[in-house]
């Protein structure tokens, strides 16, 4: 293999690790939050409603913004490697 490949393996890995951490810690914050909310106004609504008012309030409101850029900034990052692989990967491998 080729440094420059094994320069991008590395690179991607260590990407999508950071990107699937990042990923999972947010839903395990929006479910607690959920839940929260739940506990806090039992049975005034829906079990669907919770979780999508979470998603909404996650994407719309400014308190979680620092987390959306760093997740897009991630998934930016991540297409961008794998784009620049299919580039140093050759395109036969047999």
């Amino acid at each position: 293999m080729q440094f420059l490949q094994v320069m991008w393996l590395g690179a991607s890995a260590t990407l999508f690790a950071l990107w699937v951490w990042m990923l999972c810690r947010e839903m395990v914050q929006l479910s607690r939050d959920a839940r929260h909310w739940r506990s806090a106004y039992s049975g005034t609504s829906s079990a669907i409603r919770m979780p999508i008012s979470q998603l909404r309030r996650f994407f719309g409101k400014s308190d979680h913004q620092r987390q959306r850029r760093r997740l897009a900034a991630l998934t930016a990052a991540l297409l961008g490697v794998n784009a620049f692989g299919v580039v140093i990967w050759p395109s036969g491998l047999g």
